[in-house]
Order: structure tokens, then C-alpha cells, then sequence
């Protein structure tokens, strides 16, 4: 949609939602990413994820102003959206840990049995 719109006002609303999703799903994310981190490494993690947010951004940046000076705005909104559709397909087919329900969990998996156990106790 963003990628082939020919009208500014639609564009700009679209880019408007974009970083609204982005903001909003980026507190489950982080608090994903810190909950299977194991307490000992929270901080490491924790300023790993934030050097990455910073410093990831400005190459990407980079890269799309590259695509767009060659191929122009359109088409580089377009394989930046396809790109992302199949690395984010990609992890989700091949890290099958991260679709658990119970992802970040602290109880474990002997404690929920015996809490499931009819008279356990």
C-alpha cells in the first residue's frame, strides 16, 4: 500500500500506522527477548538489544536511500517490505521455540505438572 500509493495524505497516514504498530509490539518484544534471557545475562542482553535497536536502523537507512536513489522510492519500499516478509517467515519457520504460548515462562515444566495433578500438593 505505502510502496504504490500515488496520493501523499494516504502516505503519510500509512507511514503514521507503521511506527504506531512498530511502537506498540515493540513492549511484548522486548519483554519476550529480557524473559528468556537467563537472570545472570539480563543486563549483557539487555545492552546487546539496545546497541542493536540504535545501531540496526542507520544501516537499514543507508541501504533503502541506496535502493531508492537506483530504483526509486516505490521499489525500494517494495523489496524493503518483501525483505522483511520473508525474514520474519524465515525465523518464524525455522525457530519454532519462539510460537511457544509459554515463552518467558518462569514455572517449570515439573512444577506445572504437579500443579495440574488432581490431589497433588
Amino acid at each position: 500500500m505505502l510502496a504504490l500509493s500515488g496520493w501523499f495524505p494516504l502516505t503519510l497516514i500509512a507511514a503514521a500506522l507503521l511506527g504506531t504498530t512498530n511502537s506498540v509490539q515493540m513492549i511484548p518484544r522486548n519483554s519476550a527477548i529480557l524473559a528468556i534471557s537467563p537472570d545472570a545475562l539480563r543486563g549483557r542482553v539487555e545492552a546487546f538489544r539496545s546497541m542493536l535497536a540504535g545501531g540496526g536502523p542507520p544501516l537499514g537507512y543507508a541501504l533503502s536511500g541506496a535502493l531508492a536513489a537506483t530504483l526509486g522510492v516505490p521499489g525500494a519500499l517494495l523489496i524493503g517490505a518483501v525483505a522483511c516478509v520473508a525474514l520474519v517467515a524465515a525465523v518464524g519457520v525455522t525457530r519454532r521455540e519462539l510460537r511457544d504460548p509459554a515463552l518467558g515462562s518462569t514455572v517449570t515444566e515439573d512444577a506445572a505438572v504437579v500443579e495440574r495433578t488432581p490431589g497433588a500438593g
